[in-house]
């Protein structure tokens, strides 16, 4: 039994090692277990799934002015070379939100909000940050290594089995928001992002 924890710890470990990917913002090695083009992928699967839920809010003008500003800024960031999207939804609700691989949408709502194009700006530095800073990736890393530890305590008592369903199901639940961590790393990149295009992000 020690032999095969041992083994499995191994192979985790190498594992990890060869999922190890610089990050575009910080410049630091971490490991994450899902590659570029795969992030990409994600948010192409989602992309049609939300604007099946919400809907597209119908402005053309509003809808050219927040993909100008977006590309603007994807330019200026730490992944400039990836595809992005940006939308307006049609949701009152007061909301904006990112999905890996390019894809930004604010509600008609949180857009009727905002007192400026700076405020806007702000926001919209912050959720490409969630994007150029790979929050979503790291997240599920974690979640994997999560999934992982609790697989190692089956190993060693079997009994833990019964408890797995709703482990894994907690790990999904803790992981589902983004940590204070990371939002405090878009509010930042949200500021050098908006100054980069001429927008004081502090209005």
């Amino acid at each position: 039994m020690k032999k095969l924890i041992s083994f499995g710890m191994v192979a985790a470990t190498v594992f990890a090692i060869n999922s190890c990917a610089k990050n575009p913002v910080t410049g630091k090695r971490q490991v994450v277990f899902t590659s570029e083009a795969q992030e990409i992928a994600m948010g192409q699967e989602a992309d049609p799934q939300i604007i099946a839920q919400y809907g597209l809010y119908e402005d053309s003008t509003l809808q050219r002015f927040i993909n100008e500003k977006g590309k603007a800024m994807a330019a200026i960031s730490h992944r400039p070379n990836l595809q992005y999207h940006f939308r307006v939804v049609d949701s009152d609700i007061l909301n904006a939100f990112a999905v890996p691989g390019g894809y930004v949408y604010f509600t008609r709502g949180i857009m009727a909000h905002f007192n400026n194009e700076a405020e806007f700006a702000g926001v919209l530095g912050h959720e490409i940050g969630h994007i150029t800073a790979r929050h979503t990736v790291v997240q599920q890393s974690k979640q994997v290594f999560g999934q992982l530890g609790l697989i190692a305590g089956m190993i060693i008592k079997p009994e833990l089995g019964q408890f797995a369903e709703q482990a894994s199901q907690g790990l999904g639940l803790l992981f589902l928001k983004f940590g204070r961590d990371a939002e405090r790393q878009s509010d930042q990149l949200g500021v050098e992002y908006s100054s980069k295009i001429n927008y004081n992000a502090h209005e």
